[in-house]
């Protein structure tokens, strides 16, 4: 069980066996003997034991009690007041440096004003000496996933920081931090504040040389395109993270930077605040184009596994929300390269998915578009034409995206069109075997006709009029009908012979250039009938017949779990990454948090920028009754009792 009253340990450390003695002296030293403790393992285990190196070496255990001398912290230098006492070395300070916490009850090294400046480096990287610096050490993901912190107060002394784990959100750990900020002193560290009875600084020797300015950052590869590259930027001391995407070494080696390219994104970005599209925070184009993009930390959709019902209509909802703000511009934006590498995943947890769209490399602010792009999985059909397309195309790529979620594509070596018409047809296929709301959406963006297609505008209200799938509810397939294609191509949901002689259909009207969908109504076959949802038609339309009366009766028993015709009867079941490495980044002109996005044309780059290879699952969808089964069960009962009367 971890001890809740640690809060780190200080080992020896160095490269060169003087600076691991003098090191190991602190830790050895009587003035340190309140804190100090043993080795966890004799050194005859070293190297045959699978634990650390380490507890081969005792340590100075840092704790919350007793708390510290002054409300700076646990203060280390060759004050014999401090409470760690480091020996008069040169480039030792009076008080050297201090472990305390700062805003956010994160555990940080501060150096107070040290000569020659103090130096931390995560995994090797990180590097640079600062003077009244301080270093983020723990309470955050990119320090505590690192598998070395090793501290340099001076060339000569260098420790080990081992952070131990504590739940940073309980009240009783934030008590504790609240109680070590406050120290037990205040008198003496008013006169700390105020340099009082401190000798005077000692003069340079020469002998180091003095510490840089500026922050220091670490950066991580998140993915590289053909022309662009992108890193996530971590600030040691602030913690702030945000996403830097810049030309790629190839691009540039090649000089195949487009700068007009880069200026237009960051244009179009910076025009653009919606929550599910990734936020600009930055730019410079000074030397090369470096964009700053809010970091999402789950990454892309396409990293994320077992995505619910529920979860996947969130994703089409939000995605559709951001198509519709785009596509509502004029001109209108057309993103063009709408995959699961380019869907990032700000969070998810048992409650929600919160995600946003990435990657407008290929953006572009136009009704008429020729240039063929995206990724070649998720294109339209009318890409692979001569003629220009328009914003639906991204409809259909979203569709499509969605649809791999929740069934996966065709397991085809289809090419161009002949790969997008085995989409569709997979699609119409799931639908047969188990229809739903969101694959009778889907069969709306998922059209080969681009006029056919609905707008972003039209499948987002849809979208949200849908229930939300739930994983124990039971799912009623609609009884008795079928799916038919019109010489036009339309679908029309259509009665089964014998279940009324006078046969229902419902089938989607076309999308107008608006967006705007009719209301719905039921109507027998061979009529035109708009799109819809039950839950729109039941709160504007008035029952003014008993013909509608008894059809709202209907809809009452087919969505009663515990009815014997409802959804819940027996009758009604039976029908139903990254790489792995931190390294060192120079200071950006610009400042903040990421995306993960790089402009991407058709080579064969993969799907997504950088990403791995797509782990494509199914996902069984749990049984639910939803509100277009009930409205086209209560249409097919009425009509069938009309023909009985």
């Amino acid at each position: 069980m971890a001890d809740s009253d640690l809060i780190a340990c200080l080992y020896p450390a160095g490269d060169h066996h003087s600076v691991w003695a003098a090191s190991q002296q602190v830790v050895e030293s009587d003035r340190n003997r309140s804190r100090h403790a043993p080795a966890l393992l004799p050194s005859s285990s070293l190297g045959s034991s699978k634990a650390p190196a380490y507890h081969c070496s005792p340590c100075l255990r840092l704790s919350f009690s007793p708390p510290p001398k002054r409300d700076k912290g646990l203060v280390c230098g060759w004050d014999p007041s401090c409470d760690i006492v480091l020996p008069n070395l040169s480039g030792v300070s009076f008080r050297h440096a201090a472990f305390t916490f700062d805003e956010h009850d994160r555990l940080i090294y501060q150096d107070l004003g040290s000569q020659a400046g103090s130096q931390v480096i995560y995994d090797k990287a990180g590097r640079g000496r600062r003077s009244r610096f301080r270093w983020i050490l723990g309470g955050h993901p990119v320090p505590d996933g690192q598998e070395e912190t090793i501290i340099h107060m001076t060339p000569s002394l260098c420790f080990r920081v081992v952070v131990c784990r504590h739940d940073v959100a309980s009240p009783l750990y934030v008590n504790k931090v609240n109680r070590f900020r406050r120290g037990t002193a205040p008198v003496e560290a008013l006169l700390d504040e105020v340099d009082l009875g401190r000798p005077p600084t000692e003069p340079p020797s020469g002998a180091h040389s003095p510490p840089g300015e500026g922050p220091i950052t670490l950066q991580k590869k998140l993915g590289e395109g053909g022309f662009g590259v992108v890193w996530h930027v971590w600030d040691v001391s602030t913690g702030e993270e945000h996403a830097l995407k810049q030309p790629s070494d190839r691009a540039i080696r090649e000089r195949r930077v487009n700068v007009h390219r880069w200026r237009e994104e960051a244009r179009m970005l910076g025009q653009i605040q919606h929550p599910h599209i990734v936020t600009l925070l930055g730019q410079d184009f000074i030397d090369l184009p470096r964009l700053e993009l809010e970091y999402l930390p789950c990454g892309p959709l396409h990293a994320q596994r077992g995505l619910t019902p529920r979860e996947c209509l969130d994703v089409l909802r939000q995605c559709l929300s951001a198509l519709d703000d785009l596509h509502g511009r004029h001109p209108p934006i057309v993103h063009r390269d709408i995959s699961p590498g380019n869907i990032l995943v700000r969070q998810r947890d048992e409650d929600n998915i919160h995600v946003k769209l990435a990657d407008f490399g290929l953006t572009k602010e136009s009704d008429d578009l020729v240039t063929m792009c995206g990724t070649r999985r998720y294109l339209a059909p009318e890409v692979y034409g001569l003629g220009a397309y328009t914003a639906a195309v991204d409809i259909w790529s979203l569709g499509v995206v969605v649809m791999e979620r929740l069934s996966d594509l065709p397991d085809s070596h289809a090419k161009e069109r002949d790969w997008c018409h085995e989409i569709a047809k997979k699609l119409k296929d799931d639908f047969r075997h188990e229809p739903d709301g969101v694959k009778e959406l889907l069969m709306s963006m998922v059209v080969m006709d681009p006029g056919r297609r609905s707008s972003a505008h039209d499948c987002f209200n849809r979208a949200q009029a849908l229930p939300d799938p739930t994983e124990d509810c039971c799912q009623t397939p609609r009884a008795g009908f079928s799916l038919e294609e019109d010489n036009e191509g339309q679908h029309q949901i259509v009665a089964a012979p014998g279940s009324s002689r006078g046969g229902v259909s419902l089938a989607p009207g076309p999308s107008t250039a608006t967006g705007q969908s009719q209301s719905p109504v039921f109507v027998r076959s061979g009529a035109p009938v708009p799109q819809s949802n039950i839950s729109a038609w039941k709160r504007t339309r008035s029952l003014s017949t008993d013909e509608e009366e008894l059809s709202a009766v209907y809809l009452d028993w087919i969505c009663d779990p515990l009815h014997a015709l409802g959804g819940g009867s027996d009758l009604a079941a039976d029908l139903g990454q990254e790489s792995s490495g931190w390294s060192d980044l120079p200071p950006s002109t610009v400042d903040k948090s990421v995306p993960r996005s790089v402009s991407r044309t058709l080579e064969p780059t993969g799907p997504g920028l950088g990403q791995a290879t797509v782990d494509h699952h199914s996902i069984q969808q749990g049984p639910s009754i939803v509100w277009d089964d009930a409205e086209h069960m209560a249409a097919a009962l009425l009509l069938a009792l009309r023909e009985t009367d």
